[in-house]
């Protein structure tokens, strides 16, 4: 499922492929990927799709924006927000992909295709200044928050790994950003907030920070591959690794339940 880093890969596809650039076509394969919200529901389409994305085109494009795992792409005029759903990625290219929902093709540029095999994700046509940031928590690589910001931030009872997933007070961790940041910071998913130390919060929001700064190394200029559709390209220390050792003790990793989440987590290193 997408996450931060997934959606700043493909914030980043968009802007090399079209930021300033004329739109000279958009078509949606899948008229229901155009949505009146930001809206997981296909029966949430607008009416008349094509009519809706027409009026972009012969705009210039802007560059993409993004704002945890949520994409816009401003034009001049009004724009587009993006959600990627669970499966959506921005692929280029001169043949569609088996799932394209809509194509954006901008002047002496490729083929830009929104690929979405699960259909959840969608584009919603928007005014100027564009709500990117509408009902979402401070994003960790634009205001990275110190432990006590963060500690602030994830008040409350809730287990610890809950709060991060909750977007409307950080956005953009998902849950493997939330299982690898934990086990950097050696805290196990299930505490309770108000158990963490000033220094467990200290350790938190560095592991939130190693975490995505070392997955945007691991980015390649080419397509993101998403480890539930190729578990031998995982490149995280313990999201997907339950039953293995544990890489910094060889415990065997454990997987539970955890708010309807697999969760991976080493009981050895994580208290």
């Amino acid at each position: 499922m997408p996450e931060l880093p997934e959606a700043e890969h493909a914030r980043r596809t968009l802007s090399r492929q079209l930021q300033d650039r004329r739109l000279v076509q958009i078509t949606a394969q899948d008229p229901a990927v155009v949505r009146t919200s930001l809206s997981s529901r296909p029966s949430d389409a607008v009416e008349e799709a094509a009519k809706e994305l027409q009026r972009f085109v012969g705009s210039r494009v802007g560059e993409a924006l993004r704002w945890g795992k949520r994409l816009a792409l401003p034009f001049e005029r009004e724009g587009l927000l993006i959600h990627l759903g669970m499966s959506g990625r921005f692929v280029v290219g001169d043949t569609a992909p088996r799932h394209a929902r809509l194509t954006l093709q901008a002047e002496d540029g490729p083929t830009v295709w929104f690929d979405d095999p699960r259909r959840f994700g969608c584009v919603v046509p928007s005014p100027l200044p564009l709500p990117l940031r509408a009902g979402l928590g401070p994003d960790p690589i634009h205001e990275p928050p110190d432990g006590a910001a963060l500690q602030e931030r994830l008040d409350g009872r809730q287990a610890i790994k809950t709060a991060l997933l909750d977007q409307r007070r950080l956005a953009g961790l998902g849950n493997i950003q939330a299982t690898e940041a934990l086990w950097r910071a050696r805290i196990a998913p299930s505490r309770r907030c108000p158990t963490l130390s000033p220094a467990e919060w200290r350790a938190l929001a560095e592991g939130i920070a190693s975490s995505l700064h070392d997955t945007f190394l691991g980015m390649s200029e080419g397509e993101i591959v998403y480890v539930s559709a190729d578990k031998e390209r995982n490149p995280f220390a313990i999201y997907g690794r339950g039953r293995q050792p544990c890489p910094a003790c060889d415990a065997p990793l454990v997987t539970d339940r955890l708010g309807g989440r697999a969760t991976t987590w080493c009981r050895a290193c994580q208290k």
